[in-house]
């Protein structure tokens, strides 16, 4: 299971936060072509479909997780990129990282 933290490091509120999608792409590597054959899969509320509700407001400085639930192949390597949005989509941001 991945929990994703979302702060706010804004003046104002954030409402309506959500995950707005969970991008698993194989790494690069010698054996980029095997890792895609076992592809991850999302078995939980899949941000992909339907964004994902984080919080219904977060205050300045405050800060709400998710957690989504991903079956990964032990031996895979994965870069990760989770779009979230706030404020009916008027404020966005990216999550990456290399799992």
């Amino acid at each position: 299971m991945w929990t994703i933290r979302i702060a706010n490091r804004g003046a104002g509120a954030a409402r309506d936060v959500r995950l707005d999608g969970f991008v698993l792409t194989p790494a690069e590597g010698r054996d980029r072509d095997a890792r895609s054959a076992r592809s991850p899969r999302i078995t939980s509320r899949d941000p992909n479909r339907f964004p994902v509700p984080v919080a219904g407001t977060l205050p300045p400085g405050a800060a709400a997780t998710a957690d989504v639930t991903v079956d990964v192949p032990s031996d895979a390597r994965f870069e990760v990129t989770i779009p979230f949005s706030a404020n009916g989509g008027r404020t966005r941001g990216v999550i990456r990282s290399r799992e």
